[in-house]
């Protein structure tokens, strides 16, 4: 399996996972927009990159007080939406 890496950037109160990944043709990597945790009124929103580019809220996913829950729910991805896209 090509080795893969995760990379955050905290901006205020988002904090953005980037995907740095081989890329499928080229020699070079790529780093791609994963997920987005964003905090709003005491709970942490889960959203991932929608076919348009926009960030979407996680389909059947509320807020939480916990990032790390969210987090777990971003690896879990039941919705496919994080991993190869």
């Amino acid at each position: 399996m090509p080795q893969r890496k995760l990379l955050v950037k905290i901006q205020g109160v988002r904090v953005l996972v980037f995907e740095e990944k081989p890329h499928p043709v080229k020699s070079n990597s790529i780093t791609l927009p994963l997920a987005l945790f964003d905090y709003k009124n005491g709970q942490w929103l889960l959203l991932f990159r929608g076919s348009n580019g926009s960030w979407q809220p996680l389909p059947g996913e509320p807020p939480g007080k916990s990032l790390d829950e969210q987090v777990e729910i971003m690896i879990a991805d039941n919705y496919q939406v994080f991993w190869d896209q």
